[in-house]
């Protein structure tokens, strides 16, 4: 990964943590406890985010079409904007919430292009749920960070600051590189869309990404229980 992309990813690790600790504690079909948690955790440790039930806006500007689009948390982190949907779902993440997250996002990322500016805007989707492979490849090509709690999110893994068991080596820097961009601010995402289509989904770095991430949280979890309960939660 460049220089400037490993310092944004360094930036956003204690969000990261933040989040990741509450949905690996959350009970999946209680939304509104996620919701209560995540805003107590981040309140806690000093995050500024906005909570706005029914909030339409990015940056306070509505989106580019008009339409109103619900969004559950807006945290400002170090030098970035990470727009966040919770959702406390049990079992496979349904679809069509992927789906709308992304269009919704981009909808109110085109309308603050210019508030924005070079400001990156980073998009998550939190919860107890689990996804497909399909699903996370959706994800990927789009440069959503899915955080679940039984997977290390990809930018804690992609970091290389984890804490790694004598048993295991560690992640080789191509594998890293490739966790890191399963995560991409909105900027870089709508660059690769407005590029040559030549640039298909087979020539990006996603696949192995999404393989890294599945195959190493398997190993740490398997080498080191209750590995998760051991990376510290620090503010942004």
């Amino acid at each position: 990964m460049g220089v400037a992309g490993a310092r944004q990813l360094m930036r956003l690790l204690p969000f990261v943590e933040l989040l990741w600790s509450v949905v690996r504690s959350a009970q999946p079909g209680d939304g509104r406890a996620l919701e209560h948690d995540v805003r107590e955790l981040l309140l806690r440790e000093g995050v500024r985010s906005d909570h706005v039930p029914g909030g339409y806006t990015l940056l306070g500007v509505g989106s580019a079409s008009g339409l109103w689009h619900q969004m559950d948390l807006e945290a400002q982190v170090a030098d970035a904007v990470v727009v966040c949907e919770l959702k406390a779902y049990r079992g496979l993440l349904p679809k069509n919430d992927l789906l709308c997250f992304v269009a919704a996002t981009d909808d109110l990322f085109l309308g603050a292009t210019r508030r924005a500016g070079r400001l990156p805007i980073v998009r998550a989707l939190a919860g107890t749920f689990t996804t497909s492979e399909a699903e996370r490849r959706y994800a990927a090509m789009h440069g959503t960070m899915l955080i679940e709690p039984d997977t290390i999110p990809a930018p804690l893994l992609a970091a290389g600051t984890m804490p790694f068991p004598d048993s295991l080596v560690p992640v080789p820097e191509c594998e890293r590189a490739a966790m890191a961009s399963l995560v991409r601010p909105l900027q870089a995402v709508h660059r690769v869309a407005a590029g040559p289509a030549a640039r298909g989904w087979e020539q990006l770095p996603h696949r192995m990404g999404i393989r890294s991430q599945a195959e190493w949280s398997k190993r740490l979890f398997a080498a080191k229980p209750g590995l998760a309960e051991t990376i510290e939660v620090s503010a942004a």
